[in-house]
């Protein structure tokens, strides 16, 4: 009987065997690449070739193909720079000694055909010469030898990053036009023009930058329509490219993904969006600028005949009435999670409009996340009541989060959001800046959360742990032993003021025992800020982090304690009269000191 042969097996079993020699490039360190593989592709003949796919199947950019061609046309040389923090740098330059001939252009294909990824993102961890920034005659040689050719004829993935503070220290933006293909079912654009100071005020932002962009997009608009995924994140001063952005969109047929938060797309490659059937991701920023009377007055016609797929929608808009508009374009009754953002001084009457539509669309039973954001330009902020939240309770959400504007949260919207949304996961509603906010919640306003949500992992809200003159002490009201929440893992109080962090330590491990953080916005001693009362709220509610662990393991030890010596456990209380006595602590003080007199122990 013949042993079985290694190149008996099929080619893509065999390229998935070498590719095991390769690091995890999620989690090397200094070492990027396989010794064992280099060496298997450069001294075996019979598996080589597998090898060099594997080797050359992603790329962390485009300079070690360069690197490929003969080294009598690659010249090197050294520049120094000033890096955006200060400190003095180098950065290795390559450049093309003489003009291109055939047989460079030839070798360099060699490798470029089994590049399948372009990968930026891992680009720093490579050595310096990989890093290399190249000059602009090489990306501009290199288009005008083949003007109509691929570079990269089989480029399936593309994630190019840029960031400006560091801008001399990559290959430059010209090598972007250079990746668009005909076989690209994936772009991922990462740009940032912050820099590295404290305000991280937007840098200068090059015409190169906009160049590149704008050519990339209009190349990959001629050479395919095959895309099913495009993203493109902006830090910082977005370049100006919407024109070229919407044109490409216009011409897609199959994307799944497309998100674009920064740079706005015009009206006509939205609606086109709106009827590719396959989409079911989408991050859009829309300004009603662009929208002529003419565009924004026939969305009502298309009404409910949109967005055959959807499944997430994050949505910027700064116009509510448009805002509300597109919501009803939604036609799948699928749509999971939603986000809108709405910027340039939104009224709150105009925000609960769009709160107000939810339950009545067709993906209201669906729908399980929900992320708001407004931008309001008056001052003081204006404030979200109760009125404009309930029609958020009939939806069965798991995460919810509102930033920009003040919620006036108390005790009672506590218990009433617990039982409207008894499968909430995270919720997040302290993203005003600044303290001394009358909206708060106190530490005994939490126990909604144990007795109705079981499932809660993460709570942001302002808690106020000062007013701590309880009528009895915290046993009385303490949950029983088994029914603790035991879902909590991280809890933000947001500027709210403590006095005792040993009192609110406690109460949290009889409620969370598994909380593993409870974190503030104060600014503690390692920031600038001159107030040195800011700094004495942040420590004393670090002083609570630390010792909730300590006091959910004694508390964990009174239990086991009293089991083992046969003793009763600690009685549970009514939990409609606990929650109740809970909301008076803060509506009506007197009434929960009558009801605590007459009730005596729970």
């Amino acid at each position: 009987m013949t042993a079985p042969s290694l190149l008996g097996m099929p080619a893509s079993v065999i390229t998935e065997f070498c590719s095991y020699l390769l690091p995890n490039k999620y989690s090397w360190g200094e070492k990027c690449i396989s010794p064992e593989l280099v060496a298997l592709a450069t001294t075996c003949r019979l598996l080589s070739e597998h090898a060099l796919d594997v080797l050359w199947k992603e790329l962390p950019s485009v300079v070690p193909l360069i690197l490929t061609m003969p080294s009598d046309l690659i010249g090197w040389s050294t520049e120094s720079y000033k890096h955006t923090t200060g400190r003095d740098a180098e950065v290795e330059v390559l450049s093309f000694r003489r003009p291109l001939v055939p047989t460079d252009y030839a070798r360099l294909m060699q490798y470029a055909v089994r590049v399948k990824t372009m990968d930026y993102h891992f680009n720093h961890r490579y050595p310096r010469r990989v890093r290399a920034r190249a000059t602009i005659d090489v990306w501009r040689a290199l288009r005008e030898f083949r003007p109509m050719a691929e570079l990269l004829p089989n480029l399936n993935k593309l994630a190019w990053v840029w960031c400006m503070d560091s801008d001399n220290d990559q290959e430059g933006p010209g090598a972007l036009p250079l990746l668009a293909g005909s076989n690209l079912h994936e772009v991922e654009m990462y740009y940032t023009s912050l820099g590295l100071d404290e305000d991280a005020t937007d840098l200068p932002l090059p015409g190169s930058i906009a160049d590149a962009c704008a050519d990339f997009l209009c190349r990959l608009s001629r050479m395919t329509r095959n895309v099913q995924t495009f993203k493109i994140n902006v830090l910082g001063q977005p370049p100006p490219i919407s024109s070229r952005l919407s044109s490409f969109v216009s011409t897609t047929q199959n994307l799944t993904t497309f998100a674009s938060r920064d740079v706005p797309l015009h009206p006509q490659a939205f609606l086109h969006l709106a009827h590719i059937p396959s989409l079911h991701t989408l991050a859009v920023r829309l300004c009603r600028e662009d929208w002529s009377e003419e565009w924004a007055g026939g969305l009502p016609e298309l009404h409910g005949k949109c967005f055959y797929a959807l499944r997430k929608l994050d949505f910027q808009m700064n116009d509510a009435n448009m805002c509300i508009s597109v919501i009803k374009l939604i036609r799948h009754c699928g749509l999971q999670s939603l986000s809108l953002v709405l910027t340039s001084g939104q009224l709150v009457k105009d925000v609960a409009k769009c709160l107000a539509i939810l339950p009545e669309r067709p993906f209201a039973l669906q729908l399980r996340k929900l992320r708001l954001v407004v931008s309001l330009t008056s001052t003081p902020p204006p404030i979200m009541y109760t009125a404009d939240l309930v029609p958020l309770f009939g939806l069965d959400l798991d995460e919810v989060t509102i930033w920009g504007c003040e919620i006036a949260i108390s005790n009672e919207l506590v218990r009433e959001m617990s039982e409207a949304w008894p499968n909430i996961v995270k919720l997040d509603l302290t993203d005003r800046e600044g303290a001394n906010s009358p909206y708060v919640v106190t530490v005994p306003g939490l126990l909604p959360f144990v007795y109705n949500c079981p499932l809660l992992q993460e709570l942001h809200l302002n808690i106020d742990a000062t007013n701590l003159a309880f009528p009895h002490p915290i046993p009385e009201i303490r949950p029983a032993f088994g029914s603790e929440q035991r879902a909590l893992r991280s809890l933000w109080t947001g500027y709210g003021l403590i006095s005792d962090p040993f009192f609110v330590a406690g109460f949290l491990a009889d409620c969370f025992p598994e909380c593993e953080q409870v974190i503030s916005s104060w600014r503690g001693q390692y920031s600038d800020y001159p107030d040195s009362n800011q700094r004495v709220q942040a420590a004393l509610w670090d002083g609570v982090w630390h010792l909730l662990k300590h006091f959910a393991k004694v508390r964990a030890q009174e239990r086991h304690g009293a089991a083992a010596a046969g003793m009763k456990l600690r009685e549970p209380a009514n939990p409609a009269a606990v929650l109740h006595y809970a909301e008076l602590l803060q509506s009506n003080p007197a009434e929960a000191s009558r009801i605590a007199t007459v009730q005596g122990r729970w």
